[in-house]
């Protein structure tokens, strides 16, 4: 999973419709807060995208890198199928 975190709601569209082009549209938008969220739709985005092999995390990590992203971080996951998997 990355995660970037966006001062406002355009940088974070701006990098959507980047990661589109790409084929890459497992991604959600979140406010920072719900308190914000009801306040200022136009505030800090947090732009959470799922990544599936090694191309796709590459291909995000540079498009967030050279975005005007304040913050970027990447997580491994482990999802149900794979626990499941490391259990068999």
């Amino acid at each position: 999973m990355a995660i970037g975190v966006f001062a406002t709601q355009g940088d974070a569209e701006s990098v959507v419709l980047g990661l589109a082009a790409l084929g890459i549209t497992r991604f959600e938008r979140l406010p920072t807060s719900t308190d914000q969220a009801a306040a200022d739709p136009r505030g800090t985005i947090v732009l959470r995208v799922y990544l599936q092999t090694l191309d796709e995390e590459q291909l995000v990590a540079r498009t967030l890198l050279e975005s005007n992203a304040q913050s970027v971080q990447l997580h491994d996951v482990v999802t149900r199928d794979d626990a499941a998997d490391s259990i068999k």
